[in-house]
């Protein structure tokens, strides 16, 4: 008895002296946070959904403690409102190139990433585009994907409305391109912005 009792006091000093950890103490939710922090104000994106090492490939090891990152935003239009699909692809490829830059010029995130410099193709970003209701925009692009190199543009065809903040209606591939192909388009068109 006097052992169990000296293992549960082992045991609540042990995890007494643990440091507090936050999301803004582990640098690569840092670098996300304050980068996306950084570009709402210029482009109305929220941030909905962020990680890092949530897109390893099979068979992979973190070695130096982050090997991609994860972003996830959300649009706030209108319900009668469109995105182009040339539209999608410059926001996907300014934001895709903007972190990109981030993560590559950070000096307090280089010790920790697994590749330097840090490729894009360890970098996932979706766009969501929907309307004051949270719900996807029944017409034109609704979302966009990109991972591994590739980007796919989804439109929502929405049957019928269910409610204010509901709809029901199918998603579908409209199109899908490489990151280079959309990248080399995007500076063509001399629309590259970083934010």
């Amino acid at each position: 008895m006097r052992y169990i009792k000296f293992l549960v006091l082992f045991l609540i000093l042990a995890a007494s002296c643990q440091e507090n950890i936050t999301m803004d103490s582990i640098p690569g939710y840092k670098l996300i946070r304050a980068f996306s922090n950084r570009i709402n104000v210029d482009t109305g994106l929220i941030l909905s959904a962020y990680g890092i090492n949530n897109a390893l490939q099979k068979g992979s090891h973190v070695v130096n403690g982050t090997a991609d990152f994860y972003v996830s935003y959300k649009l706030v239009k209108t319900r009668k409102d469109s995105v182009s699909l040339e539209e999608a692809r410059t926001l996907l490829v300014n934001i895709a190139e903007s972190l990109h830059k981030e993560i590559n010029s950070n000096q307090e995130i280089r010790p920790y990433l697994d590749f330097f410099p840090f490729p894009t193709d360890h970098i996932v970003v979706s766009l969501y585009f929907v309307d004051e209701n949270q719900v996807g925009l029944g017409s034109g692009i609704s979302d966009v994907y990109f991972s591994k190199g590739k980007i796919e543009y989804e439109r929502y065809e929405i049957e019928k409305y269910t409610g204010p903040n509901s709809a029901m209606g199918k998603h579908y591939v409209v199109h899908e391109e490489s990151y280079e192909d959309a990248l080399k388009k995007v500076k063509e068109q001399g629309v590259i912005a970083y934010y």
